[in-house]
């Protein structure tokens, strides 16, 4: 469950702040109490999850302080999350390894090529 609001612990968005966020996503929107307590939930737990590996990688690599690199190669390898402003992790040879298209490009791109199939 949810943790008391205010206790010790640290968290990675308020509820208002939460609030806010979907509200940016859709002015309309309305969080019932039960949702938005599962989301703040949610991002807690992947903050910690990515504090935690990118620490181990900071490690790993001999550092003595987390850096930006820990958090995006954390971010890449366990979530194929890109942060914008970074290059992209670089394989062991060295190349740099662009990311593909999404599923959902792909499906829309077939999409496309089959409609046009169909009209010709």
């Amino acid at each position: 469950g949810r943790r008391a609001r205010g206790s010790d612990s640290m968290e990675a968005m308020s509820s208002q702040q939460l609030r806010d966020l979907a509200k940016q996503v859709d002015p309309t929107v309305e969080l019932d109490p039960d949702v938005t307590n599962i989301l703040l939930d949610l991002a807690d737990q992947f903050v910690e999850e990515v504090a935690t590996v990118s620490s181990q990688l900071a490690r790993h690599r001999g550092g003595d302080k987390l850096e930006a690199r820990d958090l995006k190669l954390c971010l890449e390898k366990n979530w194929d999350i890109r942060v914008p402003g970074f290059v992209s992790v670089q394989d062991s040879k060295g190349a740099v390894k662009r990311p593909g298209p999404s599923d959902a490009h792909k499906a829309r791109v077939e999409k496309v090529r089959k409609t046009n199939a169909q009209n010709q």
